[in-house]
């Protein structure tokens, strides 16, 4: 079995969070976006966990109420 490495890492995330798109997050004041999301595994205040073909993540927010950032559409 082959394991994927775990990127844990502090930001802010664009919600929702969706399977077959992109996670785009912000860290140190640069957007970033991953490969397409396979699985969300799990979601809260603090944190937000999921998983690419190649790598898990786990992205957790700066301070409560500021990791969130969502989309108007």
């Amino acid at each position: 079995m082959k394991f994927k490495p775990t990127v844990v890492l502090y930001g802010s995330v664009m919600q929702p969070l969706k399977e077959g798109q992109k996670a785009h997050y912000c860290q140190n004041g640069l957007w970033r976006s991953t490969g397409k999301i396979r699985r969300v595994l799990e979601q809260n205040d603090e944190y937000v966990k999921f998983e690419t073909d190649t790598v898990c993540y786990c992205i957790n927010f700066y301070e409560e109420g500021t990791g969130v950032v969502a989309l108007a559409a």
